[in-house]
């Protein structure tokens, strides 16, 4: 009877995390893609080589530009890495949570050059797989914390 019980915990607690993923999945796209499109969609441009951009120049990197253009890459992507573990079984080894945070980084770029709604630059690509394995570590952060607990 526990075992029922704390299964039925299991799935309402992971229809909740669905539930979280996809507004998170809409505000991604969101944020990435419909609201530039609004304001100016005339924007495309293509930056292949990593870190050449203005923002990584030592005068640009500390200012609240620089730092914006830096961390919010990161800091968008890290739900990614710490929800898609607790989503699903398949996705609790570190590198099916990378591969899927790149296509969706990818995608996101893609969509940017194709719709002229943002620059996309592999300098975006790299800082959103930090963001998607500091989200990881962090999932392996809770899991130590909450185990042995």
């Amino acid at each position: 009877m526990a075992y029922r019980r704390n299964r039925e915990k299991t799935v309402i607690i992971r229809f909740f995390l669905l539930l979280v993923f996809i507004y998170y999945l809409y505000y991604l796209f969101k944020t990435s893609l419909f609201n530039r499109y609004i304001a100016n969609n005339s924007m495309r441009g293509l930056v292949i080589a990593p870190f050449s951009n203005y923002y990584f120049k030592k005068n640009m990197l500390f200012t609240v530009k620089g730092f914006r253009a830096i961390a919010g890459p990161i800091l968008v992507f890290i739900p990614m890495g710490l929800m898609l573990p607790l989503l699903h079984e398949k996705t609790k080894k570190y590198w099916h949570v990378l591969l899927i945070g790149l296509m969706f980084s990818f995608g996101i770029e893609f969509l940017q050059y194709i719709t002229k709604t943002g620059i996309s630059a592999t300098d975006d690509i790299i800082l959103n797989l930090l963001g998607v394995s500091l989200g990881f570590l962090s999932y392996l952060a809770l899991k130590e914390v909450f185990l042995y607990a």
